[in-house]
């Protein structure tokens, strides 16, 4: 938005170039590694924060400090809020980059956060790894310090059309997406199933943005008249719980309707309760085995709850590949100094290759890619997600 674009571009000017921050931390001996991190632990998209604050905390729990010969340097977690919104993310990088204690980071968690940190990461020369931005145009503005450990929208769209399509024998599909400046992947989201199911003969036979005042009995009686076969709901929970009490008396109460998110299935059962019986959701996941069935355990048992949101598991996988980034490239002297090279670092992960983590396998491209995972389709049925399909290709 204008708005997000000029705070972002006065932030932008507080920020020198790389130049003007020391691109070589000097770490004396007994002082900490500091890992920068940056969710959004308030308001409604907290459960993504939440959950990858938890999956970080279990990594660290495993690996709370890093030797070099007989030096033992502990790592220090530094935790921002970025709220989900770019003016919040803006802020918060703007100060992980002034304090320049940070070795790397790990988040944000959103989209339109990522967006309007990564400017601020690529001038001040840090590394970061999102463990759930899932916008395509992330890795297509050419930034340097931006990385992440999830899929995209596009493959998760991908998938969602081909369930859609060649699972449910749609024909005809009705889009509906959250429109708020700082919820850009809903459109995203939008854009991205557009084309995949144009591409298999589809047709999006309407498309309608969904706001705080939208009457969902009007706008249910709009789509009645597109007469789809099938909906997708890129929307809040909150949203698609006022559009199941407005199905529930048309004649589309009937059709498939799917959703995007696991957290977002958890939230909706909470809010519509019975009436989301039959809702299909699709989301990201990590690859079925013994390690990740584990970390999911021992999340439970750690948190006392099950994690309302997959990502957990990414930001568990983030934390693993900075420590080892960082032996990597840190060299210890002689005085006990521990230096680390930003640059070196950010090459480091921009190249990993092969690197097995829970999620799957981690390979890095040049545009900051690093994850292809499987996908799931699940189905609510008696108040429970059932997995349906799973996609691994």
């Amino acid at each position: 938005t204008r708005l997000g674009l000029l705070t972002l571009a006065f932030f932008s000017l507080l920020v020198a170039t790389p130049g003007t921050y020391a691109q070589e931390l000097v770490i004396a001996p007994g002082e900490p590694i500091t890992v920068g991190v940056l969710t959004a632990l308030l308001g409604g998209e907290s459960d993504f924060g939440i959950a990858s604050e938890r999956g970080i905390l279990l990594a660290h729990e495993e690996r709370p400090s890093l030797r070099f010969g007989d030096a033992l340097f502990p790592i220090e977690l530094d935790h921002h809020d970025s709220a989900c919104n770019d003016q919040e993310a803006t802020s918060a990088a703007s100060n992980l980059v002034r304090e320049g204690r940070a070795v790397a980071v790990i988040g944000p968690n959103c989209s339109s956060a990522c967006l309007a940190a990564a400017p601020l990461f690529d001038e001040a020369g840090f590394t970061s790894l999102s463990p759930s931005c899932t916008a395509p145009t992330l890795t297509q503005q050419g930034f340097r310090s931006f990385h992440r450990l999830v899929s995209t929208d596009a493959l998760t769209a991908e998938r969602a059309a081909r369930f859609l399509y060649e699972e449910l024998g749609g024909r005809r599909l009705a889009l509906l997406y959250t429109s708020d400046e700082n919820l850009t992947f809903y459109e995203g989201q939008v854009e991205a199933l557009t084309a995949e199911v144009t591409a298999l003969g589809g047709a999006i036979v309407s498309e309608i943005a969904v706001t705080a005042e939208t009457d969902y009995e009007t706008l249910v009686t709009e789509i009645e008249g597109t007469a789809p076969d099938q909906l997708f709901c890129a929307c809040e929970p909150e949203a698609a719980s006022a559009l199941l009490a407005a199905l529930a008396e048309s004649d589309l109460s009937t059709i498939p309707l799917l959703g995007a998110e696991l957290n977002w299935a958890d939230q909706l059962l909470d809010l519509a309760g019975a009436a989301a019986d039959g809702i299909y959701v699709i989301s990201g996941a990590a690859e079925p085995s013994e390690a990740s069935a584990n970390l999911a355990a021992r999340y439970e048992e750690r948190f006392g709850d099950a994690p309302h949101s997959p990502y957990y598991s990414n930001a568990y996988d983030a934390y693993h590949r900075l420590p080892d980034a960082v032996l990597a490239i840190a060299v210890l002297e002689e005085n006990g100094n521990l230096r680390i090279d930003r640059a070196a670092l950010q090459a480091e992960i921009r190249n990993t290759s092969d690197y097995a983590g829970v999620t799957g396998t981690i390979r890095c491209d040049e545009t900051g890619e690093c994850l292809r995972s499987p996908t799931s389709v699940y189905q609510i049925q008696d108040g429970a997600l059932v997995t349906v399909l799973t996609y691994e290709d």
